[in-house]
């Protein structure tokens, strides 16, 4: 019998929803527009147009909250943890890891969970 992971299993930080638009750039230099679901110290879920394979490599541009205003340009290297065909939104529920963030990215994220 296969053990099927949970989402505690599977999941190591905390998220907390956020919404907006981020950039995803392939290593061909293709860009696409992503909406964003949910976001952790580890990761950050998004809906994009495209379903790629586990494990590709893009820049992610995205605008981080900070407190008690404003917001952090960070541009950094991610990860396809998982890719699933939504029938809800219009696209593929992307799971990317980031790779290289920043610390005072990781603080700016650590900072919106705590909200």
């Amino acid at each position: 019998m296969a053990h099927e992971l949970s989402t505690t299993d599977r999941r190591s930080h905390e998220r907390r929803v956020m919404h907006g638009t981020a950039q995803l750039s392939s290593p061909e230099h293709r860009s696409f527009v992503v909406y964003i679901v949910d976001i952790s110290a580890g990761g950050v879920r998004v809906v994009a147009p495209i379903n790629p394979r586990v494990g590709t490599v893009f820049v992610l541009r995205i605008r981080l909250p900070l407190r008690p205003s404003g917001s952090l340009p960070v541009e950094t290297r991610v990860s396809v943890a998982h890719s699933i065909l939504t029938g809800e939104e219009d696209g593929f529920v992307l799971g990317l890891t980031f790779l290289e963030l920043p610390n005072v990215a990781r603080n700016a994220i650590l900072d919106y969970l705590l909200v």
